[in-house]
């Protein structure tokens, strides 16, 4: 998802082409417009592709560029293409380098921060995101679907049968649903702290405030 949002940002930023204006409101519509709008059309496609209760129902989307906040991601990479001077595109050029070469050699590193907070956008994001979980996934389960079952299966094996809520001890099941928020939470920590250098210098280079 990074990679292609990557393209398409670079895409809007840099060339001017047929309909970039209605494309790129597009862009802006999925950004505003609620996913519930277009779920169940996404959920045909889907299907009819055969990747249902699979990891393929992300990749998908990722790669057409309609995953999970794409709309955003795309408009933070165009505003920080658009913030870089075109004389590094000019001196490339120069130095015999063709628009692949361009992109992948000069203009790419230069947007270090907007990767960085793009990847950790779609990290948080998709971590968290249990709507499109329970569309597109049956017996695999995420760590939010996991987490809102918890309790229930807490009950279960603690008491011993499925309906121990009430033979339970509530304070001990509630320090064990705890414990597991936790647990779901500390890889998300972890990234944040690991990458919060850049996420402050690439918020600030796209102008996203608010």
């Amino acid at each position: 998802q990074c990679f292609m949002c990557a393209f398409a940002g670079y895409s809007f930023a840099r060339y001017d082409f047929k309909l970039k204006g209605l494309l790129f409101g597009i862009v802006i519509l999925t950004i505003i417009v609620p996913q519930q709008m277009y779920i169940i059309q996404l959920f045909q496609i889907v299907k009819n592709l055969g990747l249902t209760d699979s990891a393929g129902a992300y990749w998908i989307q990722a790669l057409f560029g309609v995953g999970i906040r794409s709309g955003l991601f795309i408009y933070i990479y165009r505003q920080n293409f658009r913030a870089l001077p075109t004389d590094l595109e000019h001196a490339a050029a120069i130095d015999g380098c063709g628009a692949f070469g361009t992109y992948f050699k000069v203009m790419l590193p230069n947007a270090l921060n907007s990767f960085v907070v793009v990847f950790l956008f779609s990290f948080i994001w998709h971590w968290n995101e249990y709507f499109s979980a329970e569309i597109f996934t049956v017996h695999k389960r995420n760590i939010p679907q996991a987490l809102y079952n918890l309790r229930t299966l807490l009950s279960a094996q603690l008491g011993g049968t499925s309906q121990a809520v009430a033979v339970t001890n509530p304070m001990e099941l509630q320090v064990w649903v705890e414990a597991g928020a936790l647990l779901s939470v500390l890889p998300v920590l972890i990234v944040f702290f690991l990458g919060q250098k850049f996420l402050r210098e690439g918020i600030s280079r796209t102008g996203i405030v608010g």
